[in-house]
C-alpha cells in the first residue's frame, strides 16, 4: 500500500491532450482477447519552491528507475512497451498542489496482474520518504471486451473486488458505495480514515468496456481535467486532518491530558497543605497551558475541515451530485462533528481549571493577608511591650514598692525588684496586648 497527505492548495498549467492521448492509447495496447487491467495512482503534495526539490522530483526519479522509464517531455515519461506512463502537472484549481500520476497497463489474470503492478511499485518507492506526500489513491480499472452488460458487470465487480481487498488490506467484503459514469462505473472501496504511513490511500473499484476506455479515463481517472481529482484531492486532505485526532495515539494522549487536568484540579481543592497545594498549582499551570495550545491546535483543524467541506459543496455544486463524494463529505462532517465534541470537551477543561486557579489565587490572598495581620498584631504587641519595658523602670519600682510590700532593713534585693517588674511587665503587656488585638479585630 501507499500512503498520507498535508495541507494542499492550487495553481495553473497547460494541458496536453496529445500527450494524455498517447498515454491512453498505449495503455489500451493489450491482448483483445481477455480483458485489460490498469493501475492508476495519483500521488498530492507540495510543489517544489524555488531553488528546492520537491516531493514529485524525488517520487518521479524512484518510479523512473523502478520501471526504466525515458522522458517524452519535461512532465512526461514511459516505457519502450508503452505498458507504463508517468506524468505530472499542477491541478488548476490548486495554487501550490503538484499531482504524480503512473498508470501501469497489463492483461490477463485479474489477481496475479493486479499483485505484480502493485508489488513493482511499492519495490519501487520501498526508501522514498511518504511524510513528504499529502495523500496518494489507487484505482484498479478493468476494461472487459464487449458491450456494458449488467450481470458480467457484476462478476467481474465480485471477483476483482476480493482480489482489491486482499491487496489493499481491505477489511469486510462489501464496498463502501459506488458511482454510474458515462461509459463505466466507479466503486469506492476503501479511505485513509484511521490508517497511516502507507496504509493512508482512497482505493478505488473501475469498470468499462475496452470501446469507452480512452474517454473514461480522459474525462473521470486520469489528467488534470479528469472529474476525479480535485474533489478525491479535497477529501485527502480532510483525512489527513482528521487523522491528526483521532488516531488511537493522538486520541490516547489527548484523554490522559484532559484526565490529567481533572485530577490535578481536583487535589489542589482537596488539599489543606498550602506548600503542596502550591506546588500542584504549578503542575496544574503547566497542564493548562498544554492544553490551551491543544485547543488552538483542535480550532485550527476544526476550521480546515470547514474550509475542505465548503470546496467540496462548491465542487458538488457545479459538477453535481456523486454517490461517492457524498459519501466522503458525509464521513468528513461525521469526524467534524466528533470534533466539535473535543473542542467543547477541551473549553469545559480550560473553564474548569481557570475556576481551580481563581480559588486558589482566592485563597492565597486571604492567607496573605491573614498573615500580613498577624505580623501587624506581634509588632503592636512588641511596641506594647518595649513602651511598658520603658515606663515600669527599676527606680519606678523601688518608689512603688512600699506601698505593698515592708521594707526589710537591708533594703530590697535586686533579685526582687527584677521579679516584681517581670512580672509587672509581662501581666500588663498580655493584657494590652489582647486589647490592641481585640481592637485590630473588630477593626477588620
Amino acid at each position: 500500500m501507499f500512503y498520507s497527505l498535508k495541507n494542499p492548495n492550487f495553481d495553473r498549467i497547460e494541458f496536453d491532450y496529445c500527450i494524455l492521448a498517447q498515454s491512453v492509447k498505449g495503455i489500451l495496447i493489450m491482448a483483445s482477447t481477455t480483458q485489460d487491467l490498469t493501475i492508476i495512482a495519483t500521488f498530492y503534495g507540495k510543489r517544489a519552491e524555488a531553488g528546492r526539490s520537491g516531493f514529485d522530483a524525488r517520487l518521479i526519479k524512484s518510479l523512473c528507475k523502478q520501471f526504466v522509464l525515458a522522458p517524452n517531455s519535461d512532465n512526461d515519461w514511459m516505457d519502450k512497451k508503452q505498458k507504463v506512463f508517468l506524468r505530472r502537472f499542477h491541478p488548476s484549481a490548486a495554487q501550490d498542489t503538484s499531482v504524480v500520476q503512473i498508470a501501469i497497463g497489463g492483461a490477463g489474470n485479474t489477481k496475479s496482474v493486479f499483485s505484480s503492478m502493485l508489488k513493482k511499485v511499492e519495490e519501487g518507492l520501498s526508501n522514498y520518504d511518504w511524510n513528504s506526500v499529502w495523500g496518494y489513491s489507487l484505482i484498479f480499472l478493468v476494461q472487459p471486451s464487449g458491450k456494458w452488460d449488467k450481470k458480467k458487470t457484476e462478476k467481474i465487480f465480485q471477483e476483482t473486488a476480493k482480489v482489491t481487498k486482499k491487496l489493499d488490506g481491505s477489511a469486510g467484503n462489501a464496498d463502501l458505495t459506488y458511482a454510474d459514469y458515462p461509459g463505466g462505473k466507479l466503486w469506492l472501496m476503501d479511505i485513509p480514515f484511521n490508517g497511516d504511513g502507507k496504509e493512508a490511500a482512497n482505493v478505488y473499484l473501475a469498470i468499462c468496456p475496452k470501446i469507452d476506455t480512452n474517454k473514461f479515463i480522459i474525462n473521470h481517472l486520469y489528467g488534470p481535467t479528469a472529474s476525479l481529482l480535485i474533489p478525491d484531492l479535497l477529501t485527502h486532505k480532510s483525512y489527513f486532518e482528521i487523522r491528526q485526532y483521532s488516531i488511537d495515539e493522538s486520541r490516547l494522549a489527548f484523554e490522559q491530558s484532559i484526565g490529567s487536568m481533572v485530577d490535578i484540579s481536583g487535589k489542589v481543592l482537596n488539599n489543606s497543605n498550602s506548600k503542596e497545594a502550591i506546588m500542584l498549582t504549578k503542575n496544574l499551570a503547566k497542564s493548562y497551558s498544554a492544553l490551551l495550545a491543544a485547543s488552538a491546535y483542535l480550532n485550527r483543524l476544526h476550521i480546515s475541515l470547514e474550509r475542505q467541506l465548503i470546496n467540496l459543496d462548491q465542487w458538488q455544486g457545479q459538477s453535481g451530485l456523486n454517490p461517492v463524494f457524498v459519501f466522503h463529505r458525509n464521513r468528513i462532517e461525521t469526524a467534524k462533528m466528533e470534533l466539535d465534541l473535543m473542542i467543547k470537551e477541551v473549553d469545559s477543561t480550560l473553564k474548569a481549571s481557570q475556576t481551580t486557579v481563581n480559588i486558589i489565587r482566592t485563597e492565597v490572598e486571604r492567607d496573605r493577608s491573614t498573615h500580613q495581620q498577624r505580623f501587624e498584631n506581634f509588632l503592636a504587641i512588641f511596641g506594647a511591650i518595649l513602651a511598658l519595658g520603658q515606663i515600669f523602670s527599676r527606680d519606678l519600682i523601688i518608689e512603688l514598692l512600699p506601698y505593698f510590700i515592708s521594707m526589710p532593713k537591708l533594703g530590697y534585693s535586686t533579685l526582687i525588684i527584677e521579679l516584681i517588674r517581670a512580672v509587672l511587665i509581662i501581666t500588663i503587656s498580655l493584657l494590652t496586648g489582647s486589647i490592641i488585638s481585640l481592637i485590630l479585630n473588630i477593626k477588620k
